[in-house]
């Protein structure tokens, strides 16, 4: 069984994350960003769930910037609806560095892969955000330690586990 010594998890989230809302306020009330390395391959996939303000004026073209490197074969942007569904019906335009979409709903979901450094049985994962066009008033960063991790180190360190025996921190 393959054992990961130590998962090294840096990543530091420099928000604000650039999103434009054309003609809007560049104001998200709430960003959920999930990190999870080898979920289903042995990259890190991440989840970024987003809620614009009430009163925002919809639809909304939105550019998300994206890190070098993300696979853009894998990189889904879905609409929230009010009764929580998620709808993958958006056209988005991808570049190698961003998405753009205009967006119906004031919630959204952005997933996508980035790969990491492994050295051996080592990982170094490294996330971080930069932008100067975005404010955000609440902002949750959880963090899934690999089912086969034997270690775990995040640089900020957690503040508490998620409930439920999700193996989420945050």
């Amino acid at each position: 069984m393959k054992r990961l010594l130590p998962l090294l998890l840096l990543f530091a989230l420099l928000l604000p994350l650039a999103t434009h809302a054309q003609g809007n306020s560049t104001d998200i009330d709430r960003m959920e960003v999930s990190l999870w390395p080898d979920f289903d391959d042995p990259s890190l996939l991440v989840l970024m769930t987003v809620s614009m303000p009430a009163n925002a004026s919809l639809p909304a073209d939105i550019t998300i910037p994206l890190p070098d490197g993300y696979d853009q074969d894998r990189l889904v942007v879905a609409r929230i609806t009010e009764d929580g569904n998620m709808i993958d019906d958006l056209q988005a335009v991808k570049t190698a560095d961003s998405v753009t979409f205009s967006m119906p709903e004031n919630r959204f979901r952005i997933e996508y892969y980035v790969p990491y450094t492994a050295n051996g049985d080592d990982r170094q994962i490294e996330f971080s955000w930069l932008s100067p066009d975005l404010n955000v008033a609440s902002l949750q960063v959880a963090v899934q330690e690999p089912a086969m991790a034997t270690e775990i180190t995040t640089n900020p360190e957690p503040i508490g586990e998620l409930g439920g025996g999700t193996g989420l921190t945050e």
